[in-house]
Order: C-alpha cells, then sequence, then structure tokens
C-alpha cells in the first residue's frame, strides 16, 4: 500500500494497549505515512506497564509519564487529550492516530477533524462505536495477532492487564462472506459510484469509498490481507486486471454464471413446474449459493438480475 505522505503524530494510550502489539502497530501506521511524534502514556510507576520501556527505547517513543492523582478519573486520558490539542495547534501534522479502545476519546477526534485533519484510529473490537465511527479510518488491533511472535503473546498474556480479551482473528468462508449482506451491499454501492458510466470500477477506488462510508472495514477483520484476497474468495463479482490495475464489475464471474444455468436448467426441466413456480425455485436455489441478488447486484426482481447477467433468454428456452 502506498501511503499519502501524510506527516502523523501517534499518540498511544498504554493503559489500553499491549507492549507487544507495538512492532505491528507502528508498522500498520507507517502504511499511511511518517510518524514524526510518537507518545505513549500511562503511569510508569504501575508493574502492569513495565515491558513498555524496552518497546519505548527500540521504537523512539516518547514515554509520557501520568500519575493517578484521583478515583475513577483517567490522567493518561486528560494529558492525550493536551497533548493532541498543542500538536494540533502547531499546524505541522496532516494526521493523527490515536492508539486506544476508550471512548473518552470521541470528542477529541471529532475536533481534530473540524480542523480537516484526518484520524486514523487503532484499538479493540470492543471499542465503542461512537469512537469507531469518529475516526476516518479504525483498524482493530485484532487484525494484528497473525503477525505476533508466539513469545511475544505468551508475555502479553502474563504481564499485560488488557491482554485477555485479544482474541485470534477467525477466516470467514465463501458461504460466511456471502451471508453477510451489509457487506454484499456496501461493495455493490461502492461500484457503482465509481463506474464512470462504464460499469467497471478500479478496485484501489472501490477500496476507498468503502473506507470512506465505514471506516472500520478492513479486509483483516474477514481474515484477508487485501480486499482483492476477500473479492475473489466471494466469487460474486467479476474481476479484470488492466495496465496493472485491478478492476471490478457488479456481474457474476464465469464460474458463478455456470452455477446459475445448472439452477435454471434443474427447475425449467420439470415440466410440473409452472412459470410462477419455477422462478420462486430458482430464486430459492440462488439464495442457497449464496447469490443475494438484491443486496450483491440491487436488482429488485429475478428477472432483472438474469437480464442484467444474460441469463434471461437462457432460463426462457
Amino acid at each position: 500500500m502506498e501511503h499519502n505522505g501524510e506527516n502523523i503524530a501517534v499518540l498511544i494510550d498504554a493503559d489500553n494497549t499491549s507492549h507487544s502489539l507495538i512492532d505491528v502497530i507502528l508498522e500498520e501506521v507507517a502504511k499511511y505515512g511518517t510518524s514524526y511524534v510518537k507518545q505513549v502514556y500511562g503511569d510508569w510507576s504501575s508493574p502492569s506497564l513495565k515491558n513498555w520501556k524496552e518497546k519505548c527505547l527500540s521504537h523512539g517513543l516518547v514515554a509520557i509519564q501520568q500519575f493517578t492523582y484521583t478515583a475513577n478519573k483517567n490522567a493518561t486520558d486528560i494529558a492525550m487529550v493536551i497533548d493532541a490539542m498543542d500538536l494540533l495547534h502547531s499546524q505541522q501534522f496532516n494526521a493523527f492516530c490515536i492508539v486506544s479502545s476508550d471512548s473518552d476519546f470521541t470528542g477529541l477526534v471529532s475536533r481534530i477533524r473540524k480542523n480537516g485533519i484526518k484520524v486514523y484510529g487503532i484499538g479493540k473490537e470492543s471499542t465503542p462505536e461512537a469512537f469507531r465511527k469518529s475516526c476516518d479510518k479504525y483498524i482493530f488491533i485484532d487484525n494484528f495477532i497473525e503477525k505476533v511472535p508466539v513469545n511475544n503473546m505468551i508475555d502479553n498474556l502474563n504481564d499485560d492487564n488488557n491482554a485477555s480479551v485479544i482474541e485470534i482473528k477467525k477466516i470467514y468462508d465463501q458461504k460466511s462472506l456471502r451471508a453477510d449482506l451489509p457487506l454484499l451491499k456496501l461493495i455493490r454501492n461502492a461500484i457503482k459510484e465509481n463506474d464512470r458510466d462504464t460499469g467497471w470500477s478500479t478496485l484501489r477506488s472501490v477500496g476507498k469509498y468503502i473506507h470512506k462510508m465505514n471506516p472500520e472495514f478492513d479486509s483483516r477483520n474477514y481474515g484477508y490481507s487485501k480486499l482483492s484476497e476477500l473479492i475473489e474468495v466471494l466469487g460474486l463479482f467479476k474481476l479484470k486486471a488492466q495496465e496493472n490495475t485491478l478492476h471490478i464489475t457488479c456481474a457474476l464471474p464465469k464460474n458463478e454464471l455456470k452455477k446459475v444455468r445448472k439452477i435454471i436448467k434443474k427447475h425449467s426441466s420439470n415440466p410440473e413446474n409452472g412459470a410462477l413456480l419455477k422462478r420462486d425455485l430458482i430464486s430459492q436455489s440462488l439464495k442457497e449459493n449464496g447469490i443475494y441478488y438484491k443486496e450483491a447486484f440491487g436488482c429488485k426482481s429475478l428477472t432483472s438480475f438474469l437480464k442484467k447477467n444474460r441469463l434471461l433468454d437462457f432460463m426462457e428456452r
């Protein structure tokens, strides 16, 4: 992935982030720009944060000490907000990255974005929706687990008080992907908004639209490192490579067209099936095979779906 050359200020909430994940977190941030400020906040007198020292030294992180003065008051959050506003007013950064799963930063993110500054969020899937949605892009820490060495994970479980909630991500198979109707609709709308009246969109522009509409979308949430891999496994949209660029359209690939033809032939060959029953049986079989033509293709009827994929004549034979 090519980044936009953004100058990023990275602020890390150590109370909500495991030291064992910092390597891959910073690797992720590097995809979007250069981190000119990397500050991590916590009460370093706490035994649960002792393993952060080595990480701070190896990554050039500035450790900001914040004692807990009052019970039930998160001094770390307050310190991060104050520093973030100072950095914002310095006008030296065109992007911020807030590494935390705490909803208390929702207001801060909204304030930064009000100045036209992009905000990336990184945290757990359990992060409150308000914080996730307020970011331009929210990335789940859970997606990084497979990159973390086993020894680091063991240390994480032994020493970090926030590690127990982390789980290994599962990989969604084709059936699971196709059953995610909001995902199908999101991809379809992204293609439609970027097709330039040709019916085809670049996968890159589709990805940008998806992230704009759903900041927390990440193909790694489904177990795939790239959007192209997810689309290929999904198998509902035709892809083509042109001038080293992948393009996508709302039409079935050849192998799926063959499946649909078999379904049509199966239910059309029975003379006892009337026209209405035949259509109902075909529609039901399509859904059983994960072909939801309304969500994936925006077709309100079986007829419009078959016409879109040039299969209407085949059914009427």
